[in-house]
């Protein structure tokens, strides 16, 4: 008999994807609205993006188990690769890109990285806020992409 308690995680199981080339996903992000600089796709051959529902559960999901926000150690940049890792890990989705542009914080626009997804249904991206919850439109002013890296 074990005395090593284990914690069985129950992570939400997720519906359906759309599998889309990587090719498919380059011509859907650069024909954004946004002036991209760099845009980063690490896997080749194809993404898988979650429906509509299914990125609010994984977000429900991940958002209460976000670490703080700490100036120069786990900043906006550390916090939208930390949801990237942490949406791969879970529920084995390449869709959740990493985001770095300019957002206007409440002190004028400065550097900030957040996150970007895909909704096949609405065949639409949405930028996402992972330190406090909030889904926007791509074309938020708030928000202004110029790099992007999906894995």
């Amino acid at each position: 008999m074990s005395r090593l308690a284990v914690k069985v995680e129950h992570v939400p199981v997720i519906s359906g994807e759309v599998k889309i080339s990587a090719t498919e996903m380059s011509t859907l992000l650069y024909a954004l609205p946004i002036v991209w600089k760099q845009v980063k796709l690490k896997d080749h051959w194809f993404y898988a993006p979650a429906k509509w529902a299914d990125w609010r559960k994984i977000i429900d999901y991940i958002l209460p188990k976000t670490p703080t926000y700490q100036a120069d150690k786990f900043d906006c940049e550390n916090n939208a690769g930390w949801w990237q890792i942490e949406v791969a890990r879970l529920f084995k989705q390449n869709t959740m890109g990493d985001v770095e542009g300019w957002a206007d914080m409440g002190r004028g626009k400065e550097r900030h990285g957040w996150k970007i997804f895909y909704s096949p249904e609405s065949k639409q991206f949405f930028q996402f806020e992972g330190q406090t919850g909030v889904v926007m439109d791509i074309d938020d002013p708030h928000y202004v992409p110029d790099e992007i890296t999906m894995r």
